[in-house]
C-alpha cells in the first residue's frame, strides 16, 4: 500500500495523502475525487471504469465472506 500511495501522491502532485483520507474513501465516508480515480487508474494500467468495477467486485466478495 505504501508504494501505491507514494505513486499516487506523485501523480497527483500532493506531498501528503493521509491514511485518514484513504480510509474515508474505502469506507464510503467520503467520495474519491476524480483526480484520484484518474491517477489510480493510470498507475494500475486500467480505465477508470475497470478500476471501479474491480473495486466493486472485491467489496461484494469481502461482504459475502464476512457474512458467511
Amino acid at each position: 500500500m505504501k508504494s501505491f500511495a507514494f505513486e499516487l501522491r506523485l501523480k497527483l502532485g500532493r506531498p501528503v495523502l493521509s491514511r485518514q483520507a484513504i480510509y474515508q474513501w474505502e469506507s464510503g465516508e467520503a467520495r474519491v475525487p476524480a483526480s484520484v480515480l484518474l491517477a489510480a487508474a493510470r498507475i494500475c494500467g486500467l480505465s477508470v471504469e475497470e478500476l471501479i468495477r474491480r473495486s466493486a467486485t472485491r467489496e461484494l466478495v469481502r461482504r459475502h465472506l464476512t457474512n458467511a
